[in-house]
């Protein structure tokens, strides 16, 4: 049929996913939006959950899909540094709700990067108007405040030339500022304790790696058949799914996006730049675009 999708790659922006999957859910499921969970006391026939603004409520499973500095992770498991290793990278993404607003396909099509030693600024592309990567210790700021990001943004970029000096004059008029580091999350092999549960970055993230939306998905449905065949056996469920996870989830591997995008010396972007223009670059690339073959 004209039009027909019948093969190759569909990308489909984390925020229009989100929005297509609220829709589909709202008729069904409660969300209760601008709120955080404070405390979690799993009593063995529940979890007794305390919110910062809405009122406790107990619950049969709490299952925590909250990202890499998750809070149900740190109230369940332990504090964050036991599990989440900081790779020496930030990145910043800026201007996407009106970048999907605003721009055309065309204007969408590609981006524009520039390197310096341990500096990365990209102009446009598929994902947002502006993105920015840098080398850092781990840096600590508030993440609900759009304006204190920006401003580590401005300083650090405030000496790159190029396209950097007007992305930073149009940066201050976004509101979707979003700024995090590039880290791994290691859970040694189990996502789940008593009647709690990890999934997605929470449990198995990987910072640029490219696996993370995919990852949460297929974790969510993994555990959901998992809960299902059970007939809603935590236990049982909860032991298939941290099995079956555990494998699956090596996907997110161990790479750092940082180190590739951003090198930290000019010799370093030279050689980076050397390697994606290289025939072995283009030959690599080839043969991940082959489509699988299958026997009979």
């Amino acid at each position: 049929m004209p039009g027909e999708f019948t093969g190759g790659d569909v990308e489909i922006l984390r925020g229009d996913l989100a929005e297509i999957m609220y829709r589909k859910t709202a008729g069904t499921v409660e969300y209760l939006f601008g709120d955080t969970i404070t405390d979690l006391r799993d009593t063995g026939d529940g979890v007794a959950v305390r919110f910062g603004n809405n009122p406790p409520r107990t619950f049969d499973l709490v299952l925590g899909a909250d990202g890499i500095h998750s809070r149900v992770r740190k109230l369940a498991f332990g504090p964050e540094s036991d599990y989440v290793t900081h790779l020496g990278y930030h990145y910043c993404v800026a201007g996407a709700s009106h970048w999907s607003d605003a721009a055309t396909s065309r204007d969408k099509a590609a981006g524009y990067a520039h390197n310096t030693p341990g500096k990365l600024a990209i102009d446009g592309g598929p994902k947002a108007q502006q993105m920015y990567m840098f080398a850092a210790p781990e840096l600590d700021y508030p993440r609900n405040d759009p304006a204190a990001q920006r401003r580590i943004i401005e300083a650090t970029f405030a000496d790159m030339s190029w396209h950097a000096p007007r992305m930073l004059t149009d940066l201050a008029a976004f509101d979707d500022i979003y700024l995090d580091s590039i880290s791994q999350v290691r859970m040694n092999g189990t996502y789940t304790r008593g009647r709690i549960a990890l999934i997605g970055d929470a449990a198995y993230g990987n910072t640029l790696a490219g696996f993370g939306t995919g990852l949460a998905i297929v974790g969510a449905y993994v555990l959901a058949g998992e809960l299902a065949a059970a007939a809603g056996d935590h236990v049982t469920a909860f032991v298939n799914y941290d099995r079956i996870m555990k494998r699956y989830a090596k996907i997110a591997g161990s790479s750092n996006a940082g180190r590739f995008l951003t090198p930290k010396t000019a010799h370093g972007i030279k050689v980076r730049n050397w390697f994606l223009g290289s025939r072995f670059f283009t030959m690599m690339m080839k043969y991940g675009d082959r489509p699988p073959t299958t026997s009979t």
